[in-house]
């Protein structure tokens, strides 16, 4: 019997990306259920593998900027510090996601 091969999932793998054009397009709640689901599924991969690395985009949604653009022009316009993969997550309640700060 053939055995089966792991193959490691990254962020990237399952994250989706806008242009500024098509993010101007989305209605707010497509924005805030977005940012939640990108979130999600970060937290969900690093509670699979610690050593998973902060991605630009989760640093761009915990900073509460749009997710798109360059993250180092922005670093080095607003002196903003990166955070580890291993910090500590909130959990988000589902009423939150519509109706929530993100």
């Amino acid at each position: 019997m053939a055995e089966l091969t792991l193959i490691p999932l990254t962020f990237e793998d399952i994250a989706i990306y806008f242009s500024e054009q098509e993010w101007q397009h989305l209605q707010t709640w497509q924005k805030k259920l977005y940012k939640y689901i990108m979130i999600t599924n970060y937290e969900t991969l690093v509670s699979l593998d610690g050593e998973l690395s902060k991605p630009e985009l989760i640093l761009w949604i915990e900073h509460g900027r749009e997710p798109f653009g360059s993250w180092e022009e922005s670093q080095k316009s607003e002196n903003v510090k990166d955070t580890s993969a291993e910090a500590q997550f909130r959990p988000v309640p589902e009423q939150q996601v519509l109706g929530g700060e993100y």
